[in-house]
């Protein structure tokens, strides 16, 4: 079996539970195939000692995250420097116990790529390298072209370097070769747990909307709230669930429309069991947002079979159409409220049966893993640079 050593920028530890988490339920696909050995490093300012490394193991997927102390008297220069030199640490120890790795696998280029480089130039080892972040836009404040020159020019090196590139949309591959670097590249979407996220009959009549989210800005929680308040004002017979850490200001305008906790359930941040289940007795998910890449939930909540009213952003027209939900023109509650009201009239359009099944062939992780071990084979077979 092959022996592939990722290095994520972002993955869940103690100091960011839910930091990347899609990037581990990559690396739980791919060791299906694929021996996956995960290295990631995090400062951690609460450290007793200098250092502390935590290994797990679940079947093929072994785990190794490392935790460093960086004062905050040091400068960021010496954090960076201590970063680095712990995994250079860790990853000499892995190749003397095991031997070189197959392959490396990237996962968001800045800064574990830097990694990758390394590797490459040391030992000759090739890389892949998979992109999620939603920075190559003129949306978000933190986008890509008001990064440092540094940040820049790495993520370009980084990205130009892999021997195969894979974006999680089609989106976001183009708008990397237009903002950054040409690329040819090849999309795997991101997975869903189809053991958590599955079609179930639904309980109730009434039409229950949900909505699962951090709700920050770009969600636009708050133009959900509006066209739902105005669907309840035509349609009573409706509810809308918000899934996730909301803020006072959602709290306060859901409560002043008389709403909360009738038709309205601020439901809070739920463990990820709960989400899927409240998933699977929801008629459809809707998101409003103003910027996404390929938002887990909707893949998540097309396992369970729901249709899904989306804005037109992103990655989401590649995997939403006619036969699975409604597309609707970013922050445009009108059209919002039309797509509600379209949905609950004629909900028996949709077959959440085939949405399900649809979903659960697309982004399992049977495919999604197949779809990872057919890269690395395409570079292990001497595919060029």
């Amino acid at each position: 079996m092959k022996k592939i050593l990722w290095l994520p920028s972002w993955y869940p530890n103690k100091t960011q539970p839910f930091d990347g988490d899609f990037i581990q339920r990559m690396a739980t696909a791919t060791s299906q195939y694929a021996e996956i050995h995960v290295f990631f490093v995090v400062k951690d300012k609460s450290l007793n000692n200098s250092q502390e490394i935590v290994v797990r193991q679940n079947g093929n997927l072994h785990e190794t995250i490392a935790y460093y102390k960086s004062p905050s008297f040091l400068s960021r220069l010496l954090s960076w420097k201590k970063y680095f030199s712990t995994y250079k640490q860790l990853i000499s120890r892995f190749i003397e116990k095991h031997g070189k790795p197959d392959l490396v696998h990237v996962q968001v280029p800045v800064k574990a790529g830097l990694i990758a480089l390394w590797l490459k130039r040391t030992y000759g080892i090739k890389y892949v390298c998979t992109e999620h972040y939603g920075i190559y836009n003129d949306i978000v404040d933190d986008r890509f072209s008001h990064r440092s020159f540094y940040f820049k020019h790495y993520t370009q090196k980084i990205i130009k370097g892999a021997s195969v590139f894979l974006p999680v949309s089609n989106n976001l591959g183009t708008s990397i070769n237009e903002r950054v670097v040409k690329k040819d590249f090849s999309v795997i979407y991101n997975v869903a747990d189809t053991g958590l996220f599955y079609y179930a009959p639904l309980s109730q009549n009434k039409i229950r909307f949900i909505h699962v989210s951090e709700m920050g800005p770009h969600k636009n929680v708050a133009g959900i709230v509006r066209a739902f308040c105005a669907l309840n004002k035509q349609q009573p017979d409706c509810e809308l669930v918000l899934v996730g850490g909301y803020t006072n200001e959602i709290h306060e305008m859901v409560a002043d429309s008389g709403l909360l906790n009738t038709a309205v359930i601020l439901t809070g941040q739920l463990p990820y069991e709960s989400v899927a289940a409240n998933l699977r007795q929801a008629h459809a998910l809707i998101l409003f947002s103003n910027i996404e890449t390929m938002p887990c939930v909707i893949i998540e909540a097309l396992c369970c079979g729901l249709p899904v009213i989306s804005t037109k952003t992103g990655g989401i027209p590649e995997v939403i159409d006619d036969n699975n939900g409604l597309l609707i023109t970013v922050g445009n509650e009108t059209e919002l409220l039309q797509a509600m009201q379209q949905l609950k009239n004629n909900y028996n359009r949709f077959s959440r049966v085939t949405i399900a099944e649809n979903a659960g062939r697309k982004f399992s992780y049977a495919e999604i893993g197949r779809q990872i071990n057919e890269a690395y084979d395409r570079v292990l077979q001497h595919s060029p640079d």
